[in-house]
Formats: C-alpha cells, sequence, structure tokens
C-alpha cells in the first residue's frame, strides 16, 4: 500500500527535555531519521551548514549510500506534465504542474525555464537553481555546487568558503570533502552502506547495520552514542536508546485500513515514566493508495514500569 505523506510527524516535544535534537522517529512510518552535519559555515552573519540525513524507511541512494541523502542528491524530475523535487532535509515532495510554455506553478511556488536550466520560487524553499539535466547548482545567492557532466559534484561554494568534493568514479560515493582551512573529512563505505567518517585521518563515527540495511547503532572511538531497534517483520523501531540514562519504545497498531494508532513510553533512572499516543486517520485514494487527513495526539501521561517493560522487545 503506497501512503502519501502530506506532512512529517516526529516526537521532538516529547522529547526535547532530554536535549536531543538531531534524531526523530517518524511516527506514521516507524522510521528511524538522524541528521549529522559534517561542517558549519558562517558566512554574512548566517550559519550555513554541509549536513547528511539518514533514513531507515529509504531504498534512495545517493552520494552518502544506501537511505543517505544530502541537498548534492536534490534533482528534479519530469512526470507527465509535472515537475517533482524531493527534498532531503524534511523529506517533503513538491509538485508543480506545467501553466504554460516554460513555466510550471505549485500553491507555494513556480519553476522557470531558463538559458542555463531551471530557477525555483517557493515560499518555503526559497530560490534554487537547477542546471539542464535536473541537478541543483545554486541554493540563494550564497551556495554553488559545481557538477561535472554526470551530476557528481565537485565543488562547493558558501560565499568565498570553498570545498572541494571527491567522488569515487565507480561507486559514485562522496569519499573526501576538503577544504584549506577546516578538517578534512573521508567516508567509508562496504557494500553501498556508509560505515566510517574520519577527520583529519581520525575516526570520528562508526555506524552499524543490520542485514535488512538498518541502522542500529552509532558508535565513537571510545562509546556508543546511539543504539536502535526495529520489528523484523516491518522495519519499524520499536526501541530507541539515546546517549543518556532515557530510552523509548513504540508500539503501532493498525485498527484498521485507514486508522494507525501509535503509542509512545519514556523510561528514564530516576525519573517518572512518561507515555502520549498518536491517533493518524488516512482516506482513501484509489484501491492502492491513501492519504492522510488528520491527526491526534494525547497528552503525556505517567506510564507504570511494568508496562514499559512489556514493550521492550516486543516485535
Amino acid at each position: 500500500m503506497k501512503i502519501y505523506k502530506t506532512f512529517f510527524i516526529a516526537l521532538q516535544a516529547f522529547i526535547s527535555m532530554n536535549s536531543v535534537a538531531q534524531a526523530e522517529i517518524n511516527l506514521q512510518t516507524g522510521g528511524y531519521v538522524r541528521h549529522f552535519v559534517d561542517y558549519r559555515v558562517q558566512w554574512q552573519k548566517q550559519e550555513f551548514v554541509i549536513e547528511r540525513t539518514y533514513r531507515s524507511r529509504s531504498l534512495a541512494l545517493g552520494f552518502f549510500g544506501l537511505g543517505w541523502c544530502s541537498f548534492m542528491d536534490e534533482k528534479l524530475t519530469f512526470v507527465k506534465n509535472e515537475i517533482e523535487i524531493d527534498f532531503c532535509d524534511d523529506d517533503t515532495r513538491l509538485q508543480l504542474t506545467t501553466k504554460g510554455k516554460n513555466l510550471w506553478q505549485s500553491a507555494t511556488g513556480k519553476i522557470v525555464k531558463t538559458k542555463s536550466g531551471y530557477a525555483l520560487e517557493d515560499k518555503a524553499k526559497g530560490k534554487r537553481f537547477y542546471n539542464a539535466e535536473g541537478w541543483l547548482i545554486g541554493l540563494g545567492k550564497d551556495i554553488e555546487i559545481l557538477r561535472a557532466e554526470n551530476g557528481n559534484p565537485l565543488r562547493l561554494d558558501i560565499g568565498l568558503n570553498r570545498f572541494q568534493v571527491q567522488v569515487d568514479p565507480i561507486t559514485l560515493k562522496i569519499v573526501q570533502i576538503s577544504s584549506n582551512h577546516l578538517s578534512k573529512t573521508e567516508y567509508k563505505y562496504n557494500q553501498n552502506q556508509l560505515r566510517q567518517i574520519l577527520q583529519n585521518k581520525a575516526i570520528l563515527q562508526s555506524y552499524l547495520y543490520d542485514e535488512d540495511g538498518n541502522m542500529i547503532e552509532i558508535r565513537s572511538p571510545s562509546s556508543t552514542l546511539e543504539k536502535i531497534i526495529y520489528d523484523r517483520n516491518q522495519d519499524r523501531v520499536t526501541e530507541w536508546h539515546p546517549q543518556h540514562s532515557c530510552y523509548f519504545s513504540y508500539q503501532y497498531d493498525q485498527l484498521n485500513s485507514l486508522e494507525l494508532l501509535t503509542r509512545i513510553f519514556q523510561s528514564c533512572k530516576g525519573r517518572e515514566n512518561l507515555s502520549a499516543e498518536v491517533h493518524f486517520f488516512y482516506e482513501n485514494l484509489s484501491a492502492t493508495e491513501v492519504q492522510l487527513v488528520r491527526y491526534e495526539s494525547q497528552p503525556r501521561t505517567l506510564a507504570s514500569t511494568q508496562k514499559i517493560q512489556m514493550k521492550r522487545g516486543q516485535k
């Protein structure tokens, strides 16, 4: 069954009390989402980041491997009379319909064909520029991406800050990003999976995956930073263990074909346990497609330790 994601639901408010902001659990799909910042650049009193995003439910094979994406993977595609753009940062899709010669529009913006490619103006995504093949080559007036003929990124300019990007010509994976005045970052892979991040030859992080390709651990050289456990039947997160005294467990109840109830439990050493639930309602678009129309969330309530223990490891 195909689910059209009209918006993304994450339990950030529930977990903010523990200062966990870079990881998210998608309560609709049970997917694990993690954002990693490799570089932060100050330019014209603004901060720009070079960021990678991992999504356990994604089958995309990007420049950082299976399940990973970045803005360097962004490309517009033509589908019949529409243009579609998938955005990595928030996992949204923009669809624009033909409205005339060299013009496509949506409710929030438009794309016009230029001499060298395409230009997007959108309320949420701002100004973006694409080459004739559809690859993203510019974000506003401050970020430019120089690409090879096949679309591989070669250089990334953020204002006056220049980053050289090295792509393996065989695997088409980014293996190195370097700058004259910042640390060099290297990316190591095994079977299309990103395994290690090195800065100046020293291991910064390592990633472990299960046999289904889901990320299960994030490690530093001295400790385990995060651990994720999945339901082996449907690849949904059942437990998430950040690097602190709390952990979270998840239960998904498909009440019927158009209703999903997700329950979340938080257990912390020395604190009261908390729970919450989110109820999703869908409508049929066709025999094989549904669309989320609304959701309802219940406030936090105290949960007994016994109840949380029952959820641990449940498939």
